[in-house]
């Protein structure tokens, strides 16, 4: 017979093994109950204020009008050493599995890894999706590691690649790739202005080239290029949009061109360029340290729309970028081979534009994360004409000059903090605009008076022409949307010795894009770049408190009595303001949980009602 003692000793045993297992039942539980719904309810709801957490409807909605198969296939390394990689890894695999479950039975998933497998790292490299090298350190050592983090969308015979997959901003380059593969017809895009390099005649310099950017464009759309402008030849009206990348002294006809394209409902960006040199003044020969500004030829249109960049370089050191280049020395003595040097410096000739430069409620400065210009023209401050709107979509930061083109041309550091001191004494420090849009109906500059063709037996200049022509001009006929940039070498490869071209910058490469989505695709594209956190402003209790009691802007203290009562008063200032920030804390905390305890004490109170009942 046992005795009470043991009883007492089996039931609190028998007590703390149930309680273990119904523990651990409702740990299985709760695990795969979460597997479930990660199988079969991808889809998230957000809560959050902003509604950045989960896709967009705008991402449904064109998910939604797959009509046949698409084939996602990822090109992702299995295992990365990067806990940021991972992480980035993690993300975009879960919202691929929110996109299949938007897309259906109409969107199908296929994983690859390059790293364990020669035949997808072959086609890999067939579709242009090349590693990535990504660094990360486990206890003291930098560990390096070739990562591959590409995509490839097929549909209907169609192909969009996304090389790099950018987790910030995936949905919408996702989105982006759908809706060119559910086109009827790829966007067309028009290119005027020279792109290819040239060998000097008289140098062994060669021009500034535009590859890159070019089949980043005609990677997803059909690109062309542009010619005959100033022959009387008008741009298509097929093309959805139209790139003049440093236009140089351009025929009258050929601006009237540009002006008719843009009245007939046509897209505009305009990236002016009037330097005669490339990064070290080798551009051509008799242009050495920038000798000469080129003329565009588009001085009266630009005027007229009020955007006309003005022939000076922005100098910026707030906002200085970083850049390196190779500078040529003497042959070696004794083989005669070429030597340089390799030199890196930050240029605030070369501006990367912060966040307070870029407009946060522009699509195209979505997800844009310090673009950078290179020897960019500031854009005169011009009112636009009437019923037409002007944003400021790129601008330099407050502590900016203006340099005349050519001047300053150092690449020394020491040289260029010396010059930057003398332009911080001047006092003159601005924000300018480096990239306007303009939209709205545009005035016409040739109202009445159409520039007549350039004729080889009538024109003794092939630049300009005084004759005109009596046909309809059209103006102000159309709501109309032109990007003018003053800079067209943040698109550009790289020149005569630098180092890293400025279109193999990620954010440049972004900016591209979203220049081409937001003025060629629908609404929903446009709707979903335009989510973006909303700006909250953090009270700087400190500064509040100081500002209340008149401490912020006083003079001299006259003796060490004022001086002693000052600082007391800022000793007092700041007392009061971590006493602000301490109740700005704590007050919603207390009252969650005190809510938390009137709704507990309201159940105990209901249950108790229950059982006297």
């Amino acid at each position: 017979m046992s005795s009470p003692q043991t009883s007492t000793r089996s039931a609190r045993l028998n007590l703390r093994l149930n309680l273990w297992l119904t523990a651990l039942l409702l740990g299985a539980l709760l695990v795969v109950c979460n597997d479930l719904a990660r199988q079969h309810m991808p889809r998230r709801k957000d809560l959050s204020e902003d509604q950045l957490y989960a896709l967009s409807e705008a991402s449904a909605r064109i998910l939604g009008s797959l009509e046949d198969r698409l084939q996602v296939t990822t090109f992702f390394t299995g295992h990365m050493e990067s806990g940021q990689m991972a992480l980035a890894k993690a993300h975009v695999q879960g919202q691929l599995q929110e996109l299949q479950a938007l897309g259906g039975d109409h969107m199908e998933l296929v994983g690859l890894d390059p790293s364990t497998s020669s035949q997808a790292a072959t086609r890999a490299e067939q579709l242009g999706i090349q590693p990535i090298t990504q660094e990360s350190v486990q206890g003291t050592q930098l560990v390096r590691q070739t990562v591959f983090f590409g995509i490839q969308l097929q549909y209907r015979g169609r192909e969009q690649v996304l090389d790099v997959v950018d987790p910030r901003s995936f949905e919408v380059q996702f989105a982006s790739a759908v809706y060119s593969l559910v086109r009827d017809r790829r966007a067309r895009i028009g290119w005027l202005g020279d792109w290819e390099r040239k060998l000097d005649n008289a140098t062994t310099a060669t021009r500034s080239s535009y590859v890159t950017a070019r089949a980043l464009l005609g990677r997803r759309h059909a690109l062309e290029d542009v010619t005959g402008l100033q022959f009387g030849d008008p741009i298509s009206s097929d093309l959805d949009l139209v790139f003049v990348v440093r236009p140089t002294q351009l025929h009258p006809r050929a601006a009237f061109e540009l002006d008719q394209y843009v009245q007939r409902g046509g897209r505009l960006v305009i990236c002016v360029d009037q330097a005669d040199y490339s990064w070290l003044g080798l551009d051509r020969a008799g242009a050495d340290r920038g000798e000469g500004v080129l003329p565009t030829g588009l001085d009266a249109l630009l005027t007229a729309w009020g955007a006309l960049p003005t022939p000076q370089h922005v100098w910026d050191p707030l906002w200085a970028a970083q850049q390196g280049w190779l500078r040529p020395q003497a042959p070696d003595p004794e083989t005669g081979k070429p030597r340089a040097t390799r030199e890196i410096c930050e240029h605030p000739l070369l501006v990367e534009v912060r966040d307070e430069g870029l407009d946060p409620t522009h699509p195209v400065a979505t997800a844009l994360q310090r673009p950078v210009l290179s020897w960019a023209q500031p854009i005169a401050p011009l009112d636009p004409p009437q019923g037409v709107t002007r944003l400021a979509l790129l601008r330099s930061s407050e502590r900016a000059h203006r340099t005349e083109i050519g001047d300053h041309h150092v690449t020394d550091q020491e040289q260029i903090d010396s010059r930057s001191v003398i332009e911080a004494a001047s006092g003159s420090g601005r924000v300018y605009d480096l990239a306007v849009v303009l939209s709205g109906a545009l005035p016409s500059p040739f109202e009445g008076a159409a520039p007549a063709s350039y004729d080889v037996l009538l024109d003794t200049d092939p630049t300009t022409t005084e004759r005109t022509t009596k046909e309809e001009v059209l103006s102000r006929s159309s709501d109309a949307r032109v990007v003018v940039m003053g800079d067209a070498d943040w698109m550009r490869d790289a020149g005569n010795y630098e180092l890293y071209p400025f279109i193999g910058r990620r954010e440049n490469q972004l900016l591209l894009m979203n220049l081409v989505d937001w003025l060629t695709q629908g609404e929903d594209l446009i709707d979903l770049r335009r989510r973006v956190p909303q700006h909250r402003d953090l009270v700087d209790f400190e500064a509040v408190a100081l500002e209340e009691m008149g401490l912020t802007q006083l003079p001299a203290a006259s003796n060490q009595a004022e001086l002693d009562r000052r600082l007391a008063q800022a000793e007092e200032a700041t007392s009061r303001a971590r006493s602000e920030e301490a109740r700005a804390m704590w007050v919603p905390i207390l009252l969650t949980l005190a809510l938390v305890l009137a709704f507990g004490l309201a159940w105990n109170l209901g249950r108790r009602g229950g059982k006297d009942s």
